[in-house]
């Protein structure tokens, strides 16, 4: 049984609204982006409103991931690093640019992969380890590379909660 909101608005903030109640509080402004005081460097969890929630799919504020890929990407080749990606749009710092697809493996399997290029590690609290394997199948965030300065940070954001 999925916890879900009935807001009748536009879920603008976490005293109507369930979903972001557990979220603690409503992150996202009306333009999708990360509200001020978000924590980048430990970026809590977000609760997006789900398919049993009661406001509307298209205007509620608190969907943002749901929506997929808003800002134009181009996949090319880098000089010695292979493949990259980059936006042809500025994304304001807080806007969503994509989300890591890929299969839902268990940490230990991961270990069993001749080809470990396109894992992500999902960090658990409960002790449990998990990664997404982009190599079998993903989008455009396997080829996301590492940067030692980065300008992105992965959030962990739930839409069936």
């Amino acid at each position: 049984n999925l916890q879900h909101c009935k807001c009748k608005d536009n879920c603008q903030n976490e005293d109507t609204c369930k979903c972001s109640d557990i979220s603690v509080r409503s992150w996202y402004d009306q333009n999708s982006v990360l509200k001020e005081g978000f924590d980048f460097n430990e970026p809590p969890m977000i609760f997006e409103c789900n398919d049993m929630c009661s406001c509307n799919v298209n205007s509620c504020n608190n969907r943002v991931v749901q929506h997929g890929i808003t800002a134009r990407m181009q996949v090319y080749k880098t000089y010695g690093m292979g493949w990259g990606v980059k936006s042809l749009v500025d994304i304001p710092k807080g806007g969503f640019v994509c989300e890591y697809v890929g299969e839902l493996i268990s940490d230990a399997e991961a270990e069993q992969r001749e080809n470990d290029s396109y894992l992500f590690d999902l960090e658990n609290r409960d002790g449990d380890t998990f990664c997404i394997d982009a190599n079998r199948f993903g989008n455009v965030t396997r080829f996301i590379n590492h940067s030692c300065s980065p300008n992105l940070v992965p959030v962990k954001v739930f839409t069936s909660h």
